[in-house]
């Protein structure tokens, strides 16, 4: 099997603590922005919608009404999602290079069912916040940033070893 982490134990045991607090991090972070109500939530990605919208349609403002709305619109989703998209990516990551320090034979399959599962749970919790919901998609959507962030870290993994692997 591919060693992706330190032989020693000592060094496996840090980084197992420092992963895994930084996994309790994120999910607290995760949890926060899920607590907010929707009043709180839709201030929060409106400001980024707001810079998004300048970058992308420069003449936002000379836009007919019904025009700046369906963009408003459009672009306050894309970016709910890719916020969505990329906590969970960040926690994917964080759950791979943890697992990472154990070795046992499907550590990215548990990094995402961690993280499969912690999404879960957090469309649950907002389904008790004031003007939220519980949705599937979001769901789908956090598992697949959780993957793409798996990914990134094998990949990175795999490279980190490659270089310091020594010629022969």
């Amino acid at each position: 099997m591919l060693q992706l982490c330190p032989d020693a134990p000592a060094k496996r045991l840090r980084l197992r603590w420092i992963f895994g607090v930084l996994i309790l991090v994120m999910m607290g972070v995760i949890f926060w922005f899920s607590s907010m109500n929707a009043a709180q939530s839709s201030e929060a990605s409106g400001r980024v919608t707001e810079i998004a919208i300048q970058i992308v349609y420069p003449d936002y403002p000379t836009l007919p009404a019904q025009q700046r709305r369906g963009a408003y619109r459009l672009m306050e989703r894309i970016v709910r999602k890719s916020a969505h998209f990329s906590e969970y990516a960040v926690l994917g990551c964080l759950f791979a290079l943890f697992f990472c320090t154990f070795s046992f034979r499907y550590r990215p399959a548990a990094a995402w069912g961690c993280a499969t599962l912690y999404a879960m749970s957090d469309e649950l919790h907002q389904a008790f916040v004031a003007g939220r919901g519980a949705m599937i998609t979001d769901v789908v959507i956090d598992s697949a940033g959780a993957a793409c962030g798996i990914l990134l870290a094998v990949i990175g993994m795999l490279l980190a070893v490659r270089i310091r692997r020594p010629r022969g």
